[in-house]
């Protein structure tokens, strides 16, 4: 039996790729990020080549033990239930995992000869029960494949679908800001969709989130932004959380960014109250945490800059058995004049005050260990120096990244530092 799954850069999840390697290792990915006419035509294919297949679309989880049964099972036609946070659905025909034998494809040639005009998302099960006359699909009720978009979902009339989902699929942290969170961004692929087979997981390649604070900073919104996309290293993806910003140029700048498949924005809008009541960043940078799946995890604000080859250099050091890697900074005033370098201090037992937020980079395995940065609001000033007090008591020392720095860091005179030093809100 085939197993297919068709997927679209976008939406392509880990626990997807990671379950059919488990259950199906001679899965074939088939990209369909075109549009809807090449979901069409690939299921085209698959249907004149009378061959039974399974087919998987990009977002689904399937429990342990689910391509057997389907290819075990005696009907023509059988599909699994799929639980999602929200509701189960109840229709009879849902492209998301479905099992078809060649005794269909033989018997029904034509459904799949649908006009190109009729081609739509989420409309080809439509015209194949339309077309087969009424046959509808045998249901699986006790295989509860997990949806996983738009967010990690469960059935909620499966009570085992619960407990596996707890099982598999990391769970996220409540994060502390209260409203205004824009739940409409795309769903994040979680493997950059350009180099085949390795790109897809299936080869042991690390990822990278990048994780960018944004708030009114207009003037060097673009250059951090490209300095990410100028990484010579190429498995990365980036998150921008915008904290409220209320600058137009700022907006414009994250339109555009959007565009690029490997970035994420994510905007907020916070009251008053919830400024006064948790530390910002700290926050933002908890839930670009929690919500995304790469292997690892970097911070950037927004007024500053990677240099090319950073991510490249740190992830070597991950590499060789490291959980936590910094690198040297550069330091720049406003304008970009040169005022110095931070320079790396061999291996880190107290990294508290020594390492800048933006010249770290640390497996997600550690980050959750450590519970994340703190966000009272008493820790603008110094939350990532915190959070590495939190990383030393779990047992992790930082690692220094050989060589010239590997990001530089803008010391404005209205910068979060400089804001509270004259004693005013951070903001």
């Amino acid at each position: 039996m085939r197993v297919v799954c068709c997927y679209a850069p976008n939406h392509l999840r880990r626990g997807t790729v990671e379950s059919l390697r488990g259950q199906a290792p001679h899965a074939e990915f088939v990209d369909v990020s075109s549009g809807p006419d090449a979901y069409f035509e690939a299921f085209r294919s698959l249907w004149l080549a009378q061959e039974d297949f399974l087919l998987v679309e990009h977002d689904l989880v399937l429990a342990p033990g689910t391509v057997d049964a389907l290819e075990a099972c005696g009907e023509p036609w059988c599909s699994c239930h799929i639980g999602h946070l929200f509701t189960t659905y109840k229709g009879e025909a849902y492209l998301q995992c479905n099992r078809w034998r060649r005794e269909m494809m033989i018997a029904h040639p034509g459904v799949v000869d649908v006009p190109r005009e009729d081609r739509f998302w989420g409309q080809l099960d439509g015209h194949l029960l339309k077309r087969m006359g009424g046959f509808k699909p045998h249901r699986h009720l006790d295989l509860p494949t997990l949806h996983l978009a738009p967010s990690i979902g469960s059935s909620l009339d499966h009570a085992g679908m619960k407990a596996w989902r707890d099982a598999n699929t990391p769970e996220p942290v409540m994060h502390t800001y209260s409203v205004g969170v824009n739940l409409d961004s795309a769903v994040r692929p979680v493997v950059p969709i350009s180099d085949g087979m390795e790109a897809l997981g299936l080869a042991s390649t690390l990822t990278v989130e990048v994780l960018l604070v944004s708030y009114n900073q207009s003037r060097y919104l673009q250059s951090a932004i490209d300095s990410v996309r100028a990484q010579s290293y190429s498995h990365w993806h980036l998150t921008v959380l915008d904290n409220g910003s209320t600058d137009p140029q700022v907006g414009r700048i994250l339109l555009a960014a959007a565009a690029d498949p490997r970035i994420r924005v994510q905007r907020f809008h916070p009251s008053a109250a919830d400024r006064a009541s948790v530390c910002g960043y700290a926050a933002l940078f908890n839930y670009g945490a929690w919500h995304t799946e790469s292997d690892l995890i970097a911070f950037l604000c927004d007024d500053d800059l990677y240099v090319p080859d950073r991510l490249a250099r740190m992830v070597a050091v991950i590499e060789a058995g490291r959980d936590v890697a910094y690198g040297a900074q550069r330091l720049l005033d406003g304008d970009g004049q040169r005022l110095g370098v931070r320079a790396t201090e061999g291996v880190l037992r107290d990294a508290h005050s020594r390492v800048d937020l933006n010249s770290v980079l640390l497996t997600r395995s550690s980050f959750t260990k450590a519970g994340g940065l703190p966000t009272a609001p008493s820790v603008w000033s110094n939350a990532d120096a915190r959070l590495w007090r939190r990383l030393h008591a779990e047992g992790y020392d930082f690692y220094p990244v050989p060589g010239a720095p590997t990001d530089a860091k803008r010391y404005r005179d209205d910068s979060v530092t400089a804001r509270l030093a004259k004693r005013q809100v951070p903001w």
